[in-house]
């Protein structure tokens, strides 16, 4: 299995990076993005993992499409677009 790394801190204005390795079925084609001091790390397989900004690990939220998703969101006018194998996903009001 292929192992990819979560960011366990992360810090806009430091040099400090460390990264913890998770072991999973698949990797991460999609480029992370920062929206709000959350960072947002979608998996291969669909799982997104939604990450507080800052010197400290805090996972707050991991949302699974269900679908794999190869593609970086692309936001626009406050709407997330995600593309899976199959459809676009548009999530916001």
């Amino acid at each position: 299995f292929p192992a990819f790394g979560i960011p366990e801190s992360l810090q806009s204005s430091g040099r400090h990076r460390r990264l913890v390795t998770v072991r999973r079925s698949e990797g991460i084609s999609a480029s992370p993005v920062i929206v709000d001091d959350k960072l947002f790390v979608t998996t291969d397989d669909g799982q997104t993992f939604v990450m507080k900004t800052g010197p400290e690990f805090e996972l707050l939220h991991t949302n699974d499409i269900g679908e794999r998703t190869l593609a970086s969101p692309a936001l626009v006018d406050g709407m997330w677009y995600i593309r899976t194998a199959s459809q676009l996903i548009a999530i916001g009001n």
